[in-house]
């Protein structure tokens, strides 16, 4: 299989997802898969003319880059999506704001590019520990205390995790 796999994200987590990146990379590649490292918030604009992933794959398939780029944005890089269309299937490796709150999920859902991990409404609710406690709640499974921020705390609400 040609696959892309998506690393990193607007989080101190970016380093880790690189790292499981490159592990991803290995095992696949090992298993006879053509495997591209892309970083979720780089600028590719400058590989805009590439129109296959056997082109993508001549120019970035070898590279390993050097190091995680930090960002203070939320905005998957130029380019990105168009590389992800070229690839069979697109493995995540994302940390960090759109890379794991069902955003990224749910742009490539709406572009009908395959990836592995949930399809975006399962992970927004997982990420969202309210909405999360209170679907469990529904069903009558019982979960500590809890309270949001903006609430008063009283002495007969403990014990409670925070």
């Amino acid at each position: 299989m040609n696959l892309v796999i998506l690393y990193g994200g607007n989080s101190g987590e970016s380093k880790v997802s690189f790292s499981s990146a490159k592990e991803i990379k290995r095992n696949l590649e090992q298993n006879g898969h053509l495997t591209v490292l892309i970083d979720l918030l780089r600028d590719y604009s400058d590989y805009k003319n590439i129109t296959s992933y056997r082109q993508l794959y001549q120019v970035l398939g070898e590279s390993i880059p050097d190091d995680v780029i930090e960002y203070s944005i939320e905005d998957i890089g130029n380019g990105v999506i168009q590389l992800c269309r070229l690839a069979d299937i697109v493995f995540l490796s994302t940390h960090g704001g759109i890379g794991e709150n069902g955003q990224l999920q749910a742009i490539l859902e709406s572009e009908k590019i395959n990836f592995t991990g949930n399809r975006f409404l399962s992970t927004a609710v997982s990420m969202n520990k309210d909405i999360s406690k209170r679907l469990v709640n529904s069903y009558g499974i019982a979960t500590p205390k809890q309270f949001n921020k903006c609430s008063s705390i009283k002495s007969d609400d403990f014990p409670l995790i925070i």
